[in-house]
């Protein structure tokens, strides 16, 4: 039987007291629901469920009943919600919301949300005159009377609005007081708008890759061994509080730092790559070939906002700095790209079933922006066409600039070209490649649909001539080792002639000496015999 949790509830309306059971996992709006329908209330989402101890405070909505203190549920009180149409300025447009005034403004971002016509309410918080309220109390306890002038606003637009208004006097002081907000768990976005002027990159991040590239380049299972807990919990306290963090004030080990920085990237709620490119990063990473996936992908980076660009830029440089010390912090780049890809790159949907189906994609994306750096965020050109493509028909050329083609036969590939204006379409497939007869030299273009390219570069017509000097250079070692063998067996044969010769001359020469032993005993035994007789004789 499943547990049950029983309620003593006031009805404020009716001023009588009952109990009601429950299951503890049962939301307040569910229990909200539950009581209207027994009682014949109407319009349940005008009611709510009231706690009176303490200050007071009406029960989240979206919580369970299982996650409040026992003194908080001691007594609830079951009341209709004062509504109140409230006046929101979201991004210039204005929007009339009912709720009740004395909810705390945590709980109403939802209805917020929707009476402003925004799907996302994460990382917005709201403002009075260019002031952030705080989100824990109701907009009464707060002594607002006056709410016509509340702005709905995203974090980092807030910050950059401050920024703007506080310009004039940047020069008159030392440092501009923008009010401090922590940077985990919140957009990359806000660490970039804490002091008086924007970042390019987020300071933790810098900072931190500076550390190790400093302290810890050679230091063995970097990004992989957990660091020291307190140090790192201290470190996020610093920067959540200040930009201005010295690393070495504080940890010693490069396992700290790195502890920090794979910290705040898994709380970001968005990654450096986006939730809005995420689908599109993936389907790259399924294109067959990998001179049009680098381009996909490359496509893709340019589109990222300047600042998770650049963060993404230091960050796939580091990683492959990282990982050129391999033979000393045992990283390479595929255990950097299993540890970070993740933080980089990851579905909106936290579920485990899509955490688990793109992992795969995670990690080859991220290892391939780390080991192509230069390509994708320094502005190098690479090609990553293949060498050799293969005729899968026949195709006779029409022009002088073409090149006629044969089924099974081998080409060498020179380049790929795409017919005008096709450079902005988004699959950026070549209508024309221009390629080589490897028999004749003869170089022209042809039609992207009649040759098939190889990746992997092997060609049996050039490779034809590297397998024969193959062959006849391992048949060369082995009739050599042929006739080592033979020479071997003939020197064992020779050496066992002369071992037996060995033992033959030994047995001779034991024979001798058994001899002469026995010679030297009938010696000695005729000379006791013969002195015996004259001593009788005596």
């Amino acid at each position: 039987m499943a547990a049950t949790l029983v309620l003593k509830v006031v009805f404020s309306f009716s001023e009588h007291t009952t109990l009601i059971k429950f299951t503890p996992n049962t939301t307040v709006r569910e229990s909200v629901e539950a009581i209207c329908v027994k009682n014949n209330k109407d319009q349940a989402e005008s009611f709510g469920l009231y706690c009176p101890e303490k200050e007071g405070f009406w029960l989240d909505d979206e919580r369970t009943l299982m996650s409040y203190e026992p003194w908080e549920l001691t007594t609830i009180e079951f009341k209709k919600k004062e509504m109140r149409n409230i006046s929101f300025i979201y991004r210039g447009d204005h929007f009339s919301v009912p709720m009740d005034e004395t909810t705390p403004i945590t709980q109403l971002f939802p209805i917020i949300a929707k009476g402003c016509k925004t799907p996302n309410y994460a990382d917005h918080i709201i403002t009075y005159n260019n002031t952030p309220l705080d989100l824990n109390q109701s907009f009464v306890k707060q002594g607002f009377t006056d709410l016509n002038q509340i702005e709905f606003i995203f974090k980092h637009e807030f910050f950059v609005k401050r920024v703007q208004q506080n310009t004039g006097s940047i020069k008159k002081h030392k440092k501009l007081e923008i009010p401090e907000f922590p940077i985990f768990e919140q957009p990359l976005i806000n660490s970039l708008f804490r002091g008086s002027k924007p970042l390019k990159v987020p300071t933790i991040i810098t900072k931190t890759i500076k550390f190790v590239e400093k302290c810890g380049l050679d230091a063995e299972g970097i990004y992989r061994i957990s660091g020291n807990m307190k140090n790192i919990t201290v470190l996020k306290d610093l920067f959540n509080q200040k930009d201005d963090v010295d690393l070495h004030q504080y940890i010693s080990s490069p396992h700290d730092a790195t502890g920090v920085f794979k910290l705040y990237l898994r709380n970001l709620p968005e990654p450096p790559l986006t939730f809005d490119l995420y689908e599109k990063f993936v389907q790259a990473d399924k294109i067959r070939f990998v001179w049009e996936k680098a381009k996909k992908l490359k496509n893709l980076i340019q589109c990222l906002p300047t600042p998770y660009f650049d963060t993404m830029s230091l960050i796939s440089r580091h990683m492959k700095l990282v990982s050129t010390h391999f033979e000393k912090n045992k990283m390479q780049m595929h255990n950097l790209a299993m540890l970070i890809g993740p933080n980089l790159l990851r579905s909106s949907d936290s579920g485990m079933s899509s955490v688990i189906k793109d992992t795969q994609h995670q990690y080859s994306i991220c290892r391939f922006l780390f080991e192509e750096y230069e390509y994708f965020f320094d502005g190098k050109e690479k090609s990553f066409l293949p060498l050799f493509a293969i005729g899968v028909f026949d195709y006779d050329a029409n022009e002088e600039s073409e090149i006629s083609v044969k089924k099974g036969q081998y080409y060498e590939v020179i380049s790929q070209n795409l017919e005008e204006g096709q450079e902005n379409q988004e699959t950026q497939e070549a209508s024309w490649w221009t390629v080589k007869n490897i028999l004749t030299q003869e170089q022209g273009f042809v039609p992207s649909s009649y040759i098939e390219p190889k990746e992997q570069g092997f060609c049996p017509q050039i490779n034809e001539t590297q397998s024969t000097q193959k062959r006849s250079k391992v048949r060369k070692q082995l009739d050599n080792l042929k006739r080592q063998i033979e020479s071997n067996m003939l020197d064992v044969e020779r050496l066992s002639v002369k071992n037996d010769n060995l033992q033959n001359h030994i047995s001779q020469i034991e024979d001798q000496l058994n001899k002469q032993k026995e010679i030297r005993q009938l010696l000695e035994l005729s000379y006791k015999q013969k002195h015996t007789n004259e001593t009788q004789e005596n």
